[in-house]
């Protein structure tokens, strides 16, 4: 399924948990990485966006699996104490930006600075 494929490349992004970074900081780092994921191959974005939206026999689970991997970065970057609404609020961001991507609306590298300024308001005690 091209959807694991999309899976196994979230998994291989680096993972910012650096507790010397600000909790903003870490939670930019940690979205960016995994918006740039497919960035500089189209033709895997493309595949990897139109598998992950199918509901082909496996998809559901591996998109449950993907959203599993996502939460946790963004909760470990958010650190201990994150609020569930605020990572919520950051997971919504992601699946947007990525549709925006997807769509063609955006490049995935103009989606990763437009999610870097959302995170901040979403953050904003630390802008």
């Amino acid at each position: 399924l091209i959807a694991e494929v999309y899976l196994d490349l979230i998994r291989q992004a680096p993972f910012f948990t650096d507790v010397n970074d600000s909790r903003l900081d870490r939670v930019q780092q940690a979205l960016r990485s995994l918006a740039l994921v497919i960035a500089d191959e189209p033709e895997v974005a493309v595949a990897c966006t139109t598998a992950v939206l199918s509901n082909d026999a496996g998809v559901p689970r591996v998109r449950d699996r993907i959203g599993a991997e996502i939460h946790k970065r963004i909760k470990s970057a958010l650190g201990p104490d994150a609020d569930p609404q605020i990572v919520s609020a950051l997971e919504m961001t992601y699946y947007g930006a990525l549709v925006h991507a997807g769509s063609g609306t955006l490049t995935y590298h103009q989606v990763a600075d437009r999610m870097a300024y959302v995170v901040g308001l979403i953050l904003r005690e630390e802008s």
